[in-house]
């Protein structure tokens, strides 16, 4: 019955996109240097590993659970994943976890329905154990919007921060096929990118090579948490 209702929900809420979203990959940011090509993040089974410029993640493992919660009017379907990988550069390397909210609330797609603005808040969030620097934590909230906005950030412990900017550009298409598109930033300050990622195609990114490698793999945490997203959608 669960399966039922979210394809229902998912057929309503592709009619919605396609009314409401206009961009395709064109949307993408101007990178501030040439990206580069990701291999590793679209449609492999079980078992991945992304890999862009010098920087690679070890094998990710991956744990899903789900539950239903029936209401007065309609049933909504949880499904969260955990990720875990090792982040690499060179010989540094950095524990990740990934815990995601994988139904993307089907609560608030009904209300878009009747043209109720409820987002979906933050629901993607990442832990970064770096021994050198300690715990860095990501919040990011990975839903439509129809411009870009700051909708994240990836901070650590001792008080150094980046905001996260960008934005989910699936179009009504890409929700019926279960994909997502989207690019991201992370800046350091208001006008200073340091690392960026695109799903487009089989994804981009751009880590700032001029930054510490401390820094550097903290950054390329993040990214590599972001473009499983590419291949976490169709699981």
């Amino acid at each position: 019955m669960k399966r039922i209702i979210l394809f229902v929900v998912l057929g309503l809420w592709a009619f919605t996109a396609l009314n409401a979203q206009n961009q395709t990959s064109s949307s993408s940011p101007e990178a501030p240097l040439e990206m580069w090509p990701v291999k590793g993040a679209q449609n492999l089974g079980f078992k991945h590993r992304v890999s862009y410029g010098d920087f690679t993640t070890s094998y990710a493992t991956l744990i899903e659970t789900e539950s239903t919660q029936a209401h007065l009017f309609y049933a909504t379907w949880r499904k969260e994943a955990t990720i875990r990988f090792k982040q690499q550069l060179g010989e540094m390397a950095v524990k990740v976890k990934v815990k995601q909210n994988l139904n993307n609330d089907e609560f608030s797609k009904i209300m878009k329905l009747f043209s109720l603005n409820v987002d979906k808040g933050l629901d993607y969030a990442v832990d970064i154990d770096d021994p050198k620097s300690g715990v860095w934590h990501m919040a990011c909230n990975t839903s439509f919007a129809e411009e870009d906005f700051d909708c994240g950030v990836l901070f650590a412990d001792n008080g150094k921060s980046y905001t996260i900017r960008g934005r989910n550009y699936s179009t009504g298409k890409d929700v019926m096929c279960l994909r997502t598109r989207f690019y991201y930033s992370f800046y350091d300050g208001e006008n200073n990118p340091v690392a960026s990622v695109d799903s487009d195609d089989k994804g981009w990114a751009w880590i700032d090579t001029t930054l510490p490698a401390e820094q550097q793999i903290v950054l390329a945490a993040a990214a590599s948490s972001l473009l499983m997203l590419k291949w976490l959608v169709l699981e």
